[in-house]
């Protein structure tokens, strides 16, 4: 399922984004900054906005679509959830 991601379900995302800049050797990753730069993209915000995916209740994955940066889009499924096949 995927839905938009709100204040609400912010929270969600975060290891999302940790796990992604993680895979792409990112040297400093910041939680606080990930935090204070992703929360920019909300609902009915000019930035851009933002979907988190779910599979079974869990979020899995996310997308953020950056309308001011030229339309950088970013998505992060994570295949190395508890019970899935790549364990």
């Amino acid at each position: 399922m995927i839905e938009p991601v709100s204040k609400n379900n912010f929270s969600e995302i975060l290891p999302l984004i940790r796990a992604y800049q993680q895979f792409y050797d990112v040297a400093s990753i910041s939680d606080e900054k990930n935090a204070a730069f992703f929360s920019q993209f909300g609902e009915s915000n000019p930035a851009g906005c933002q979907f988190i995916y779910r599979e079974s209740g869990d979020a899995i994955g996310f997308a953020t679509r950056d309308w001011v940066r030229h339309g950088v889009f970013f998505v992060c499924i994570n295949h190395h959830r508890k019970g899935s096949r790549s364990e």
